[in-house]
Parts: C-alpha cells; sequence; structure tokens
C-alpha cells in the first residue's frame, strides 16, 4: 500500500489517509517554496493539488527549484511540475493555472480550494492572499526566505480572535525588498521552508491535528536555529476587523491597520538626531540576551520581549516617550502593542530594527 508507513503515524491511520484524499490545496507559486511543497503533498496523498505560476523555468532556477530538470527549460512551470508529480504518484489530481495570482481571478480559483500556500516573492501578492482568505474564510500558509533566513506562519480566518497578516505586517515596506533573483538564496534554505509549508498543510487537513495559527516561526539558515513568536491580532486592523462582505480585493491594497497609538521612526532619522531624541526618549532594546551582547545602540535599556509577554514592564513613567527596537522590526511590533495595551501613552518603533541600523 502507497500510503502504509503514513497511515501507521496515530495523527494519520486510514481515516486521516482519507481526509487527505479529499483535500484540496492550491499552491500559489511554484518556485523554490512551491515545488518541494507540491512534491511532498503529491506523495502523501492530496487529493487535489492546484499549481499557479505564469513563469517557464530558467536554468538559474534549477539550483534551488529541485522539482524541475535542463529537459524543462523553457517550459510552463506548472505543466512541468504537474508532470513529475504524476510520476510520482497518478492517484492524485493537479490542476495548472498557467497565470500570476490577481484580484481578477483569485476568487474564483482559490474558491475551488481547502487551503492555500503561498510560494510568491511579492509583498503585494501576499496581502492579496491574505484578503482572498478572509474573504472566503479559507486558511493560508505564509512564507518568506531571503538569502539565509526564513519565515511561515499558518493565518486562519475561522478564528476570529487570532491574527491575520496584516496584523503582522500592517503596511507595504516602503523600500522595496528584494527577491531572491536580486539578493540571492541558498538553495537548502528555500527548500526546508517550502518542506515546512507541506508539513504544516497537512496537519492543516488532518482531523486530530490542530496546528497553532498566527505564530511566526523564523529559521536562521546561517545558524541553524528557529525561533517561535506569537502574533497578536491588531484590533485596529482593516481587514479581519471588519466583515468579510466589506474587504476588498486588489492587486494593489490599501494599507490601513498601522498599530493605533505607536508611529514609525527611521533608523537614519535616529542616527542623526541622536543624542537630542535620547534626551527625552528612553530607546529600549526587546531583543533576546545574546543579541543584546554581540551589539546594541548605546544608551538603549535592555528589556527582552518575554519579560513584556509576563506582564513585567521597565520601571517608567507611563508619559515618557519610549522608541523600541529589535533586530527587523518584527518583535518590536509586539513589544510596541505591548506598551500600549499597558498604558504608555508616547510609543515609537524603529524600522528596520538593528539590521537596517548596521546598513547606514
Amino acid at each position: 500500500m502507497r500510503y502504509h508507513r503514513q497511515t501507521l503515524v496515530s495523527e494519520v491511520g486510514l481515516d486521516g489517509q482519507l481526509a487527505l484524499q479529499k483535500a484540496r490545496i492550491l499552491i500559489v507559486g511554484m518556485g523554490g517554496l512551491g515545488t518541494p511543497a507540491a512534491l511532498y503533498l503529491a506523495g502523501a496523498g492530496i487529493g487535489t493539488l492546484g499549481l499557479m505560476d505564469a513563469d517557464e523555468v530558467n536554468v538559474s532556477n534549477l539550483h534551488r527549484q529541485v522539482l524541475y530538470s535542463m529537459s524543462d527549460v523553457g517550459e510552463k512551470k506548472v505543466r512541468a511540475a504537474k508532470k513529475q508529480m504524476l510520476a510520482l504518484n497518478p492517484d492524485i489530481i493537479v490542476n495548472t493555472h498557467p497565470s500570476d495570482f490577481t484580484a481578477a481571478n483569485a476568487i474564483e480559483i482559490a474558491s475551488q480550494y481547502d487551503l492555500i500556500l503561498d510560494g510568491s516573492d511579492r509583498f503585494a501578492t501576499k496581502f492579496l492572499i491574505n484578503d482572498v482568505s478572509l474573504k472566503l474564510g479559507i486558511p493560508w500558509i505564509y512564507a518568506s526566505v531571503a538569502q539565509w533566513d526564513g519565515q511561515i506562519a499558518l493565518f486562519n480566518p475561522r478564528n476570529r480572535e487570532s491574527a491575520c497578516y496584516r496584523c503582522f505586517r500592517p503596511e507595504m515596506p516602503k523600500v522595496q525588498i528584494g527577491n531572491c533573483a536580486e539578493n540571492g538564496v541558498i538553495g537548502p534554505v528555500v527548500g526546508i521552508l517550502g518542506v515546512q509549508e507541506a508539513l504544516l498543510a497537512l496537519q492543516v487537513m488532518l482531523p486530530k491535528i490542530k496546528p497553532l495559527t498566527a505564530v511566526l516561526k523564523t529559521f536562521d539558515g546561517f545558524n541553524q536555529e528557529w525561533m517561535n513568536l506569537a502574533l497578536s491580532k491588531n484590533s485596529h486592523c482593516k481587514s479581519c476587523g471588519i466583515p468579510a462582505s466589506e474587504i476588498k480585493i486588489a492587486d494593489e491594497p490599501e494599507f490601513s491597520c498601522d498599530l493605533a497609538g505607536v508611529t514609525k521612526v527611521g533608523t537614519r532619522e535616529l542616527k542623526n538626531a541622536m543624542p537630542a531624541i535620547l534626551a527625552h526618549t528612553t530607546l529600549i532594546d526587546v531583543r533576546e540576551t545574546d543579541e543584546w551582547d554581540e551589539y546594541h545602540i548605546e544608551g538603549a535599556l535592555h528589556w527582552p520581549l518575554g519579560r513584556l509577554e509576563k506582564n513585567e514592564f521597565p520601571d517608567l513613567s507611563r508619559d515618557r516617550t519610549i522608541l523600541v527596537y529589535c533586530q527587523a522590526g518584527i518583535r518590536s511590533q509586539k513589544a510596541s502593542e505591548l506598551f500600549r495595551n499597558a498604558g504608555f501613552q508616547s510609543i515609537s518603533d524603529l524600522t528596520g530594527g538593528i539590521a537596517a541600523w548596521l546598513k547606514l
């Protein structure tokens, strides 16, 4: 039996395998993330897989998109992928959508599936997937990779108390962050994140498993380390905080869910104005101790995010202006919300964190 070893796992069994057979998963983007995810989901027996990508296979893809071979160069990715997936498992259905995921086709195509996997490398596409997920009430798995680093999270709109992608990233980055073609990427890193997407997708589809939602898992491939960060729902979010019927589906979405009461401060703005800013502002580093010891901004107060999550706050007046930073801006957003909820009146968040600071 093809799935015998898989059904021996107690959380799967025959009932779980039947659930996988009935599952329908759409993969948006058949690149470094989408291809390993597609291969493992095909092997696991997901009944229907949708592959969506407008691109053709290029020789520069092959160092990380290992589903393809030299003979596929010049062929549409979705067609080349379908051929390989059916060679692995002819008992599944593979639908091909040889186009980009856009506002014009997103609802029609996504509504045919139970789960969306994000294999895209554009922020606009990720925002669109998020809004389509909320509109249709179906979960999606976010993933992103750059050079040695990766991120992954499950967002499920069926849990109304859970954060959505816009709660995590309220606005489009003001400075364009390059994709793999511009910044480079390590093949095994993107492969690890793609396989993680497949693993999380199986957990979503198996009835006996309830995977955590809105937990951002970050992967440091250089040091081979994982870190988890729980994402909080933004009560001011204009995506998950409004009825699904009011969500607008657009290729260039509006950004209107900034964390109320928190202002953004640029790294150059801070560097140019120090020490004048520090005369009336407390700069707070919310990273871990080893990160602080390696490098921190002079004059900052070290107060790890973990202490804030335990409701432990520094002995500062609630009227004192505070400026929070972390490594790249993710943890500081969470810390800013905790400070705001604790009654601090004037909160700023350092855009891009230490990573941006060190590039000045």
